[in-house]
C-alpha cells in the first residue's frame, strides 16, 4: 500500500495535483518517517500558493488540520506576544507533519522570545517538536547548539541551549529503512530534479527567469510612476512565490488610497516574515526599514558595523537613514552616508554631522535633517538641508536661523510651539511619535505656508484620533490666521521622512475649532 500511495502522490505531481501530491505524501510519512520523503513534502507545499490566514482565525484554521495552510502558521507562530504563541503552540498538537520540524528549527534559528517569560511557551513548543519522531530533530539540535552562543547572545541563550539539550535526549534517532519505497523515492528525486534546479534544462530555466525579473526590476526604477509595470513585476513575483510581490501588490494599494486597517497589518507582517529576504544583502547591518516599489528606501542603522559593500546593490536605493541616538562618531558616519548614492535624509543626527557631510561634498543638498543630539554650540548652522527639524525646544534657535522649511517635533503646550516659530514662512509642527515601521507616525502633523496662508492638517492612529489634543492646536494656530483649511483624509506617503495614511476625523469639530470651512483633499 505505501509504495502504490508513492506511485499514486508521484502520478499526482505530473498532472498539476499538488495538494493531492501533498496528502499522499503525508499520509506515506506518517507511516515511514524517511528523511528523503520529507524533503518531498517539503517541496511539494513549497509549490502550493500562500494560504490566505487572518490572525485571528489563527487558532481556529490549526485545528482544522488542512496541509495547505501549515506554512502560513508556522510563519506566523511567533508574530504576537509569548502568551498567545504559546495557545498557537497547544493548537498545533496532534498534527503530524514533517515541516512542523523545519518551521520549529527556524524559529530557533532566530528565536524573538528571548526573555523568562517565554518559558511556559518554550515548554509546550518542545513537546510539540518531540511529538513529531522526526530522526532530523536530533542531528540538527546538535548542529544548532553548537553556535547558538552566535544566535542568542543575551543570557536567556543557556535556557534555551538546556531546552534543546533536553529534547536531543528524547529525540528519535534512528531512521527507518527505506526498503521498498526506494525506486519510487528515486523516481520523486527525479521529478523535483528540475524544480531544484539540478539539470541544465533547470538551469537555463532559472537563469531566465532571474534575467526577466531583472528586466522589469530595472523598468519600474528607470519609471517610477508607471504602476502598470510596477503591477507586472509584481505579479511575476508572486508566481515565484517571493514575498516582494506581495510586498508591491500592498503598496501598490496604498498609492491608491485603498490601503485599510487590515492591508497595513498585512503590510507589517510582509516586512516582518520576510525581513531579510527583502533586504537582501544589507540586512545584517539593518534594524529596520521603510519599503517603496519593493526597496528600502529608508532604513534605521545599528551601532557599531563596518562601512557598505560598494557589491551590495540594496544600498543603491536607500534614500533615508536614521542613525542610534546616542551614535557619535562624525567623521565614521559621514563616511559611510556619502557611500549612499541617494542620500537625502538623515534623522537622528546633530548638527557636526551635517556640517562635516557638507564639508566632505559640497554639492551634497538634503532633503530632511532632523537634529536630536544636543551637542551644539550654537554657532554652527548647516545650509545644506532644505528641510531642518529639531525634536524639542532647545533647539529654536536653530530652527529660527534656517532659511528654509522647518519642522518643530513637539508634545508639550501647542501654543508655546506655535508661538516661537509664527515668523516662518514654512514651518512643520508635528505632535506625535515618529515610529520607523510600516505604521509610521502616529499622531497629528500641521504644515503652515505663510504665503499662501494655507494650513494642511494630516495625521494617524491605530485607534480613534484625538480630537480634543487637535483642538488645542488649531486654536493655538489660529494665530498664524490661515486662510485655508485643507484636512488630508488620504495623503500621500512621504518615506523619507513622515509616513501618513488615510485619516477619518470628525470634521464639524474640526471645523468649528478652526472657525473655517475645512477643504478635503
Amino acid at each position: 500500500m505505501p509504495t502504490t500511495s508513492l506511485d499514486e502522490a508521484l502520478s499526482a505531481l505530473h498532472d498539476g495535483q499538488l495538494e493531492r501530491a501533498l496528502e499522499v505524501l503525508l499520509d506515506a510519512w506518517r507511516e515511514r518517517r524517511l528523511p528523503r520523503l520529507a524533503r518531498h513534502v517539503e517541496w511539494t507545499s513549497a509549490r502550493l500558493p500562500s494560504f490566505p490566514l487572518e490572525e485571528r482565525a489563527w487558532r481556529d484554521v490549526a485545528r482544522e488540520h488542512h496541509p495547505t495552510a501549515l506554512p502560513a502558521l508556522l510563519a506566523t507562530l511567533t508574530s504576537s506576544t509569548f502568551d498567545t504563541a504559546r495557545e498557537r503552540v497547544d493548537a498545533l498538537r496532534g498534527w503530524e507533519d514533517p515541516r512542523i520540524v523545519s518551521g520549529f528549527l527556524g524559529i530557533l534559528g532566530k528565536p524573538r522570545y528571548r526573555a523568562p517569560g517565554a518559558q511556559w511557551f518554550y515548554e509546550r513548543f518542545f513537546d510539540v517538536l518531540h511529538a513529531q519522531r522526526d530522526p532530523r530533530t536530533a542531528p540538527a539540535l546538535e548542529a544548532l547548539v553548537a553556535r547558538y552562543h552566535e544566535v542568542v547572545t543575551n543570557s536567556y541563550g543557556p535556557v534555551l541551549v538546556k531546552f534543546m539539550r533536553e529534547a536531543m535526549g528524547r529525540a528519535t534517532r534512528d531512521e527507518p529503512l527505506e526498503g521498498d519505497w526506494a525506486p519510487l523515492l528515486d523516481a520523486l528525486d527525479e521529478f523535483f530534479s528540475a524544480e531544484r534546479g539540478d539539470g541544465a534544462r533547470a538551469e537555463h530555466q532559472k537563469a531566465s527567469r532571474a534575467a526577466r525579473e531583472k528586466q522589469l526590476r530595472a523598468e519600474v526604477l528607470a519609471h517610477p510612476d508607471d504602476d502598470a509595470r510596477l503591477q507586472v513585476w509584481a505579479d511575476t513575483l508572486v508566481e515565484q512565490n517571493d514575498p516582494r510581490g506581495e510586498l508591491l501588490n500592498l503598496q501598490l494599494m496604498e498609492r491608491h488610497g485603498a490601503l485599510g486597517a487590515a492591508q497595513l497589518e498585512q503590510l507589517r507582517g510582509v516586512q516582518s516574515r520576510h525581513r531579510d529576504r527583502l533586504l537582501g544583502a544589507i540586512a545584517p547591518k539593518v534594524l529596520n526599514a521603510v519599503f517603496e516599489r519593493g526597496q528600502a528606501v529608508h532604513v534605521e542603522l545599528g551601532r557599531a558595523w563596518g562601512t557598505p559593500e560598494a557589491t551590495e546593490a540594496e544600498w543603491a536605493f536607500v534614500k533615508g537613514a536614521t542613525l542610534p541616538e546616542n551614535a557619535w562618531g562624525t567623521a565614521e558616519w559621514a563616511t559611510l552616508l556619502l557611500q549612499l548614492p541617494k542620500l537625502e535624509t538623515v534623522m537622528c543626527c546633530d548638527v557636526e554631522l551635517l556640517t562635516e557631510l557638507e564639508r566632505r561634498q559640497p554639492a551634497l543638498r538634503l532633503r530632511h535633517a532632523l537634529v536630536s543630539r544636543k551637542r551644539w554650540g550654537g554657532d554652527v548652522q548647516p545650509t545644506n538641508v532644505s528641510h531642518l527639524a529639531v525634536r524639542g525646544l532647545e533647539f529654536l534657535a536653530l530652527l529660527r536661523a534656517h532659511p528654509g522649511r522647518v519642522t518643530l517635533e513637539h508634545d508639550g503646550a501647542p501654543a508655546l510651539a506655535v508661538q516661537a516659530l509664527a515668523d516662518k514662512t514654512q514651518v512643520r509642527f508635528i505632535d506625535g511619535a515618529h515610529l520607523l515601521d510600516p505604521l509610521g507616525f502616529h499622531g497629528w502633523c500641521f504644515d503652515f505656508d505663510a504665503n499662501t496662508r494655507r494650513l494642511d492638517l494630516r495625521g494617524r492612529f491605530a485607534k480613534s484620533p484625538d480630537v480634543a489634543r487637535l483642538e488645542q492646536w488649531l486654536t493655538a494656530l489660529k494665530r498664524l490666521n490661515p486662510t485655508q483649511v485643507v484636512l488630508h483624509r488620504a495623503p500621500g506617503r512621504d518615506v523619507s521622512y513622515l509616513p501618513l495614511v488615510p485619516l477619518e476625523v470628525e470634521l464639524e469639530r474640526v471645523e468649528t475649532a478652526i472657525g473655517h470651512a475645512v477643504t478635503q483633499s
